[in-house]
């Protein structure tokens, strides 16, 4: 029985997966309703192209029509989607109303994290889903006032500091968009756990910026020719590191004091 509810729930996720899909794509420049189409060839794809990972693996990741390449994001999207999904029934299966907020928190931060890796910039709809339900998540757990006023204040602490870091770069550090997500994450977090999350997104940006700078010079010995991926100029959203960092506050539950 346990089985077939968790295949139900990760097709569910799947299926939201393709959604967030059509959202990371569209938004801010058409409307989310109306058929999905090729991006090469613009032809209207059919409901067998569009099961989520199912059709993309039938299709060897080439459009039906032209052939061209279909961006691998759509099935990672999709399968992260329902592994999260999975993973929070695993937590929350016991709470119906606070599963229902954590699928639409985290639906939110994948819609992030994607759309910041590909645009370097934060939809602030996203961000604001992040924040409303992030609240509702923490009146829900505890409708202490000292509970929810911790999660407030950890908004504006984190926030703020990011603020700083903004103002002083001019915006050459860190994008206003990561002041806002810092904001849901204090919310979401609390002081102790945002924190931290604050401080793992950090070393994690750091860590994977120097894996990257030193893959890139194996890469120009190996190959005796430059290869500029990446250099100590170059911007890196800083959206998805700021996500891992929540993961990461999550999983480990460091308490600071």
């Amino acid at each position: 029985m346990y089985f077939v509810i968790f295949i139900f729930v990760f097709i569910l996720g799947l299926v939201v997966g393709s959604f967030l899909n059509v959202v990371i794509y569209r938004y801010g420049k058409e409307s989310l309703t109306g058929r999905s189409k090729c991006l090469s060839c613009g032809n209207k794809l059919a409901w067998w192209e569009l099961l989520p990972v199912i059709s993309f693996m039938a299709l060897r990741g080439k459009c039906s029509s032209c052939r061209s390449e279909i961006s691998i994001q759509y099935p990672l999207v999709e399968l992260a989607t329902g592994l999260a999904f999975v993973v929070l029934y695993l937590f929350y299966s016991l709470s119906i109303p606070n599963l229902l907020v954590s699928w639409v928190i985290w639906s939110s931060l994948i819609v992030i994290f994607v759309y910041d890796l590909k645009h370097k910039i934060i939809p602030d709809s996203a961000v604001f889903v992040f924040w409303f339900f992030s609240l509702v998540n923490t009146v829900y757990v505890n409708p202490s006032l000292s509970y929810i006023s911790n999660h407030l204040l950890a908004g504006i602490i984190l926030s703020f500091f990011i603020f700083i870091l903004w103002f002083i770069s001019k915006g050459r550090w860190i994008g206003f968009g990561d002041v806002k997500l810092a904001m849901g994450m204090g919310f979401y977090l609390g002081i102790k756990n945002g924190i931290w999350a604050l401080a793992w997104s950090f070393w994690s940006g750091a860590i994977v910026g120097l894996l990257i700078l030193i893959f890139q010079k194996i890469l120009e010995i190996t190959l005796s020719k430059k290869r500029k991926f990446l250099t100590i100029k170059s911007a890196i959203p800083f959206g998805p590191f700021m996500i891992i960092g929540i993961i990461l506050s999550l999983i480990l539950k460091f308490n600071l004091f």
